[in-house]
């Protein structure tokens, strides 16, 4: 999957601050992607390489809308936690994005782990609902599933839940988020023992993703460059 630069930080605004300036400064994940569907509509955004499937910043930002009203009327609301399983897809972004919009907190979890490891991390982070990859909906105990909200999505985009939400129009929730409060819970390998969910918060992420830019930019990368994102969503480093 490669991703514009633009989707990783917009920072024409931001580049000549300074740090602390920046970090007092309150920055949400979904606004530049607000500003690049506004300033570069028909600039591809996010290209699946496996798929094909492409899509601007325009139609980005618009499913990023249509998933946060989708979670929104799913009874979804700000702190609440949802798990995620699936293999980096567009839609895993789109989520990203509308759960940031919402204040809703995701959970990664790693799809190559076995059902006990999922059982665990799952009732370890106490999710009101788990957003499912069609290919995995049979990986999760059906059990513990029974006690979750489930909403699906599939790699091409084209059916599950967030295909269906797609597909409606209607207005989008307006919450007010904390860039500093909890977005993401990225649970440990376990290596030393059980898996430990570490906190990062939007203003965290935007953050990470500040550095790898700024690591890349002596390397010549620019604003209109892309790159390939080739590890699993699930992990920080992929997603700074």
């Amino acid at each position: 999957m490669t991703v514009d630069a633009h989707i990783v930080a917009a920072r024409t605004d931001i580049s000549n601050e300074p740090a602390f300036v920046r970090a007092n400064r309150r920055r949400l994940l979904g606004e530049d992607l607000v500003r690049n569907a506004t300033n570069f509509p028909q600039r591809v955004a996010l290209h699946d390489v496996q798929t094909g499937w492409c899509m601007t910043f325009r139609e980005f930002a618009r499913r990023v809308d249509a998933a946060a009203r989708g979670l929104s009327q799913g009874g979804l609301v700000q702190g609440e936690r949802v798990c995620m399983l699936g293999r980096n897809h567009l839609d895993t972004l789109t989520l990203y994005y509308a759960g940031c919009r919402l204040g809703i907190i995701f959970v990664p979890l790693n799809y190559n782990a076995n059902s006990e490891e999922l059982r665990y991390i799952i009732e370890d982070a106490s999710p009101r609902a788990i957003a499912v990859s069609t290919e995995f909906l049979g990986h999760v105990d059906a059990e513990l599933l029974q006690r979750l909200d489930i909403f699906s999505y599939s790699p091409d985009g084209k059916s599950g839940d967030l295909a269906e939400w797609a597909r409606s129009e209607a207005s989008v929730p307006d919450t007010d988020v904390d860039d500093r409060a909890c977005a993401f819970i990225l649970y440990t390998g376990g290596t030393t023992g059980r898996p430990k969910g570490v906190m990062l918060s939007q203003a965290g992420y935007l953050a990470m993703a500040d550095n790898t830019i700024e690591s890349l930019a002596p390397l010549g990368f620019g604003r209109f460059d892309s790159w390939l994102v080739s590890g699993p969503l699930y992990h920080g480093a992929a997603l700074a």
